[in-house]
């Protein structure tokens, strides 16, 4: 059992890790609480054993790193939106060249008929 909570407490620190890092917002969080969970079984479960609990201590720092960026990031980090001009610019001339194409088959397709 100790082996199947350090597996998948490694795995969801980092994915925590993981998605911290990326622009994924408060995703994160829920790897990372399931992380710490994990190697809180894992340290019970090898201090049962009698065995090391470096993994869990490696699962509770990879875990406590990813709750820290993600906390960082969402009070740090601002988002905006903002409108892009130039796009709304090259927009409008795009469609005032397709209106002139369009009159000008229209005319083309005129001539041809008479």
């Amino acid at each position: 059992m100790r082996y199947t909570f350090i597996f998948l407490g490694l795995l969801a620190s980092v994915i925590a890790l993981a998605l911290s890092i990326l622009p994924f917002g408060l995703i994160a969080l829920i790897p990372a609480i399931l992380g710490l969970i994990l190697g809180y079984l894992a340290s019970k479960a090898s201090k049962k054993q009698g065995k090391s609990k470096l993994p869990a201590n490696l699962i509770f720092l990879l875990s406590i790193i990813a709750l820290i960026i993600t906390s960082y990031r969402t009070v740090f980090t601002e988002n905006t939106v903002e409108t892009d001009t130039e796009f709304i610019e090259k927009e409008k001339e795009s469609k005032e060249e397709a209106l002139e194409e369009l009159e000008e088959l229209e005319t083309m397709d005129e001539d041809s008929l008479q």
